[in-house]
């Protein structure tokens, strides 16, 4: 019965037309869609006549919406890349939301308070904020063991918790005492600064929008600011711009040095690989994702901050913000759009215009040539798919022209003298290039590498019965083996084989129920799976009940998945469980 369960499943999951790529956008427009509606809210709440006499509580409460709404949009959307400008949306409307302040001087201080806030945030909240995590849930849990005694919980080890008290760093064994500074908080914190940052040089052009069309949203009015006075504040957006720069240049700086951030040399870097792109669109190139960071940030790593990363980010909070002004308009003026009759003319006549502007853009930016990458990068890039040519010699050009000598490095014939004279130097560099960090995260990836190294060498290792130098009576021939000794090495040579396509197949398996944090001490640094039930157990169980039967993999995955129980653990703890045994 459970087979023929299996059997229907995997027929109705093969019928499917379930596509990710569709889902996962999908996803992301009803998550901006959420957060619109969610904005339009805010800004008809700000239109309450006590609000601006109650500006700093809210601010306060407006805060904590950020964090919260960030938690949630990151839950929903499960990427920083598509975060971002959902979240400067929202930060864009905290904006407008200060112009319901009383007077300009409430308007300017206001503001001061948002930006010491933000000082706050980038200096402590956010470099600490999965430690603040961590705490809050050992003691959520030693509350609850109190409250409810008949369930047992395992509690933290004092070792445990002091570690959770430490600063967010990494510590790649153990047993050493060098501590390693990851990228992911990095990547993290100058996301936000981005955000920030272009919703701050966005301001301007919403307060003009608001100036503009006053009439339609009348959002100015309902605010109590003259049409005179709006000149003030949008000076004031243009003034602070170079000055809040310079400001976010020395909270940079101040980060490098209290958490040790090496911020303007992962900048550097990814302006060398923004540079060195293969393709015309950077997001384009899935086979360069950067495995040894989180997933949820390696999109975002992806695009380099560049300023492709700019113009998507903009373009998506733009629309945001077009439907929380629109959504005003509609408001003000009490126009129903589902009773006009020309509303489904309307909506394919605009979405037929944005179709065609996006496509002369398109034909615009590749007839200028914009984001065009290096022609040299390109040449390498198509010659060696094309060609399967035997590597020409080298020969460097006389002069000292930078861009033909970095063109003859990119080709094939130099790649392979350079692997040719430095072999024994790049395996000596193996070590400090395989750092235990990413051998632990990308474990399987490296183990299949080094098996089909190994496979392609097969032909080249000489067989253990070529023994033409030892004497005739050390000499191993065909004849001593007798059938049965034949057969018993067959099935051991069977049996070994099996085994290891066992553990092949069992591996992804294992790696996939990594939890979140350390089932001891809550941890959500240096996680690693733990197997409960051994590996012999259950191969002799799957051979004792599959005994006549060939090897099947889909059953061999089956079988384990039902008899097998996992935990996750960090490597701390890991390292105490040793001691203690």
């Amino acid at each position: 019965l459970e087979n023929k369960i299996q059997e229907i499943g995997s027929q109705t999951l093969n019928r499917s037309n379930w596509t990710p790529q569709t889902w996962k956008q999908a996803n992301f427009i009803f998550s901006s869609f959420c957060m619109g509606i969610l904005l339009v809210a805010l800004v008809e709440f700000s239109f309450w006549q006590d609000f601006g006499n109650n500006i700093w509580l809210f601010l306060f409460g407006l805060q904590i919406l950020g964090v919260l709404a960030s938690d949630v949009v990151k839950a929903q959307v499960s990427e920083e890349l598509l975060q971002s400008p959902i979240m400067m949306a929202l930060g864009l409307v905290q904006g407008i939301m200060t112009l319901s302040a009383n007077d300009f001087i409430d308007f300017l201080t206001s503001y001061l308070v948002s930006f010491g806030f933000i000082m706050l945030q980038r200096m402590y909240l956010d470099p600490f904020q999965s430690v603040l995590y961590d705490l809050l849930i050992v003691n959520a849990k030693v509350c609850w063991k109190k409250i409810s005694p008949r369930i047992y919980i395992q509690p933290a080890s004092n070792n445990a918790i002091e570690n959770i008290r430490k600063p967010s760093f990494e510590t790649i064994n153990p047993e050493s005492s060098v501590e390693v500074i990851t990228v992911e908080p990095i990547i993290k914190m100058y996301g936000d600064y981005c955000s920030d940052t272009l919703g701050l040089l966005c301001t301007p052009c919403i307060i003009l929008f608001l100036m503009v069309f006053r009439r339609e949203t009348l959002m100015a009015d309902l605010y109590g600011i003259k049409e005179s006075d709006m000149k003030h504040y949008l000076f004031f957006s243009l003034i602070i711009i170079p000055f809040q720069i310079a400001a976010d240049i020395f909270i940079h700086g101040s980060l490098e040095l209290f958490h040790g951030w090496r911020i303007h040399d992962y900048l550097l870097y990814c302006k060398y690989r923004f540079r060195e792109r293969e393709l015309l669109w950077r997001g384009l190139e899935r086979n360069t994702l950067d495995e040894s960071i989180d997933e949820d940030l390696r999109t975002l790593d992806h695009l380099c901050f560049s300023n492709q990363y700019y113009m998507m980010l903009f373009i998506h909070t733009s629309g945001i913000m077009y439907f929380v002004f629109g959504t005003e308009m509609i408001i003000r003026a009490k126009y129903n759009p589902f009773g006009d009759p020309a509303f489904l003319l309307i909506v394919p006549t605009v979405a037929l215009v944005s179709l065609f502007v996006k496509n002369v853009f398109i034909w615009v930016s590749l007839q200028l040539g914009l984001w065009k990458p290096r022609s040299s990068t390109v040449q390498w890039y198509a010659d060696t798919r094309a060609t399967t040519e035997k590597p020409e010699p080298l020969n460097l050009p006389s002069q000292k022209d930078s861009f033909s000598i970095e063109k003859r490095m990119t080709e094939e014939s130099f790649r392979f003298r350079f692997l040719d004279y430095n072999r024994n130097w790049l395996m000596s560099q193996l070590p400090n290039i395989l750092t235990p960090r990413t051998v632990r995260r990308s474990r399987p990836f490296i183990v299949n590498q080094f098996a089909k190294i190994l496979t392609s060498l097969n032909d080249d290792i000489s067989s253990d019965s070529e023994t033409d130098d030892l004497p005739p009576r050390y000499k191993i021939t065909d004849g001593i083996l007798n059938g049965t000794s034949r057969s018993m090495i067959k099935s051991w040579l069977y049996r070994g084989k099996r085994r290891v396509d066992m553990k092949r197949i069992a591996e992804p398996l294992i790696q996939r129920e990594r939890g979140e944090y350390c089932e001891q001490c809550l941890s959500r640094k240096e996680l690693k799976v733990q197997t409960l039930v051994e590996f012999d157990k259950i191969e002799k169980g799957y051979r004792n009940a599959y005994e006549d039967a060939e090897f099947v993999q889909t059953t061999w995955r089956n079988y384990w998945m039902a008899h097998q129980r996992y935990q996750t653990l960090c490597l701390q703890c890991i390292s105490y469980e040793k001691e203690k045994l």
